[in-house]
């Protein structure tokens, strides 16, 4: 009886071990009255719970249609690196002025400490989840992102030459996005789809679970989890000090031996002198920095001990844009420019200032409207300048003297003269004229007026003045027939030449006219004669005209009748008046049905092709036909 109650007392303990057992497992995966075991994401949603990284509400729903927040994003994917309490506890001590700045709720505070420290998201992005004191939702790309972060995927995104989605509203996201998404189809987080990624709409808690789940399974096939766990947690060197803050504007800088010493002014005009040292924790519009990127001009916020020496500078980029001449540049290491520009001061009186700033060695520098660098730059020249944090990063200078050769476009008065030039390039330049300028023409002295469109310039210009210009004439030769004259202190000739190409040219004084080998005047000239003409640029020099007929054919609508006078005007279609034609005895007339007809079957509204010839500015009709009868 002994033995048998020992074995009954083994098997008794036994079944109490395996009860506990599955009790307690019971109890940790939550069950969940609204997730019905055909519901798509079941299992990862079991999944997801039971690992602790996913949980429900209270009242036992899981909720899986419900929009996940920025912050609850952040807090799940910062538990799949299964952190200890140890460690999540040193994290929010080293984040803690930081997460009392942005309001973040004791719970979530671990969670966002997890995520700034794996560089899952930076300060600013903190700052912008919460409005109104409510984390936003989250949106499927910024998931996307904060994933390929955490599964230490985010060089091979950034390696992505070429991204392929087969998403038809994947233009909608920025590039850097794009990659980052095509990787996590690639890993199975998303699914791929020939329709729309919805890149800007919330992630649902059902959507996260599986994503979570297929994450957690890639960190734990590929090490990550284990790899994150062995980085070990810089311990805050700060910690246990009093600490104040000083916001204001970084006033002068001195550098020194793994150190800066840095003053900052407040709006109070009252001044801070602190150490920024190695155990400074510093970024610049949300980005880890170093010593050497405090300079003089950000706007700072600064956390100090008592003993002024700074634990965290949350320092912000400061830009402005300058118009002047340079003053000085100096070609070293670090580049420097001096500019000199104009202020206006409270009075409205304009005072000269000078500035000098260092070159940004990734700086964009264009001259003349074409890439440059820094040693083509002179004194003098006329730069526009963007500077950031006192570098300059973009320089936009034109040269003081300039030459410049190209095609006169236009001259205008603005009333000082000025002209309009292209270059080879298509570049199209506007310059004033200086009143004294130099200009000659076929080497000539000449005036401003005798310049003519299409000459060929070559100008010199002295800040954005035309002092020199050297013109020369194009010649070139044309011919047809006389569509229009214009008489008028700028008389022009209209032609439409041998490739039916509708001409116009300007009429020189001095023209030469011969009609019909004799010397003539512009008086003589008549429309629909043939002309051969001598150009110069724009302008017609010598005109050989010959009286004859040019057959021609009209097609319109006829709008007038007069068979007293043999007369009808058309309208063809394209042009602005109507058209005169005069038909004789001899004129033939065919109607709708290819037969002969008379004058009086025509009516006003008919559309009529008519074949004829002009002479001396009269268009008379050979065959007139009727296509369509009014």
């Amino acid at each position: 009886m002994k033995i048998m109650r020992g074995k009954l007392g083994k098997i008794f303990s036994l079944l109490i071990v395996i009860l506990f057992v599955f009790g307690t497992t019971s109890v940790y995966a939550q069950s969940f009255t609204d997730v019905k075991d055909s519901h798509w994401a079941s299992d990862y949603i079991e999944k997801m719970n039971k690992k602790g990284i996913i949980t429900g509400y209270s009242d036992a729903t899981f909720r899986p249609n419900g929009d996940v927040t920025k912050e609850a994003a952040v807090i799940m994917i910062s538990r799949l690196y299964g952190l200890d309490d140890d460690t999540k506890k040193d994290l929010v001590e080293k984040y803690q002025a930081f997460l009392d700045d942005v309001n973040v709720a004791n719970w979530a505070e671990s969670g966002i400490a997890i995520g700034l420290e794996k560089d899952i998201v930076t300060k600013d992005i903190v700052r912008d989840f919460y409005k109104n004191g409510k984390s936003l939702n989250a949106r499927r790309d910024e998931v996307c992102l904060y994933l390929t972060r955490a599964m230490g995927l985010e060089d091979e995104a950034e390696d992505k030459v070429i991204v392929n989605l087969d998403f038809i509203d994947s233009d909608l996201m920025p590039i850097s996005v794009r990659a980052c998404v095509q990787v996590m189809v690639e890993k199975g987080v998303i699914a791929e789809t020939n329709g729309k990624f919805n890149p800007k709409n919330p992630v649902t808690r059902a959507a996260m679970a599986k994503m979570l789940a297929v994450a957690y399974d890639y960190m734990e096939d590929n090490d990550v989890v284990e790899d994150n766990l062995d980085e070990e947690v810089e311990e805050n060197p700060f910690k246990g000090q009093d600490t104040f803050n000083v916001e204001g504007k970084i006033k002068d800088t001195l550098p020194a031996k793994n150190e800066v010493y840095m003053t900052v002014i407040d709006e109070d005009d009252e001044k801070t002198t602190c150490v920024v040292n190695s155990k400074t924790d510093i970024t610049l519009d949300g980005d880890d920095v170093d010593l050497e990127d405090i300079v003089e001009g950000l706007d700072v916020e600064v956390e100090l001990t008592e003993e002024l020496e700074a634990v965290e500078v949350i320092a912000t980029s400061v830009t402005a844009k300058y118009s002047g001449k340079i003053e000085s540049i100096s070609s070293g290491s670090p580049s420097k420019l001096e500019i000199e520009y104009e202020v206006e001061d409270e009075d409205g009186d304009t005072d000269t200032e000078e500035e000098t700033f260092y070159i940004d060695e990734d700086c964009d520098i264009e001259l003349d409207n074409e890439n440059s660098h820094i040693s083509k730059l002179d004194k003098g020249d006329i730069v526009e300048i963007d500077v950031k944090n006192n570098k300059i990063v973009e320089i936009k200078a034109e040269s003081k003297n300039r030459n410049i050769d190209g095609e006169l476009k236009d001259i205008k008065f603005d009333p000082k003269p000025i002209i309009v030039i292209e270059d080879e390039d298509e570049n199209t330049y506007e310059f004033e004229v200086d009143d004294h300028a130099d200009i000659e023409r076929n080497n000539d002295d000449v005036e401003i007026t005798d310049l003519r469109v299409g000459d060929e310039l070559d100008i010199e210009v002295e800040y954005e003045i035309v002092e020199e210009i050297e013109a020369e004439t194009v010649e070139k030769e044309d011919e047809g027939t006389i569509k229009s004259i214009l008489i008028s202190d700028e008389p022009k000739l209209t032609i439409k030449n041998d490739d039916d190409d509708i001409e116009t040219y300007f009429v020189s004084n001095d023209v030469d006219i011969e009609l019909a080998r004799r010397t003539s005047t512009l008086y003589d000239l008549r429309l629909g004669y043939f002309v051969e003409l001598e150009i110069e640029s724009s302008e017609i020099v010598k005109i050989d005209a010959i009286e004859r007929q040019i057959n021609d054919d009209r097609s319109g609508i006829v709008k007038y009748i007069n068979r007293d006078a043999e007369v009808i005007s058309i309208k063809v279609p394209g042009e602005s008046e109507t058209i005169r034609i005069d038909v004789t005895d001899d004129t033939n007339f065919i109607d709708t049905d290819g037969d002969k007809t008379r004058f009086r079957t025509l009516d006003e509204g008919d559309e009529v092709l008519v074949i004829g010839s002009s002479d001396g500015g009269i268009y008379t009709a050979k065959t007139i036909i009727i296509k369509q009868s009014y």
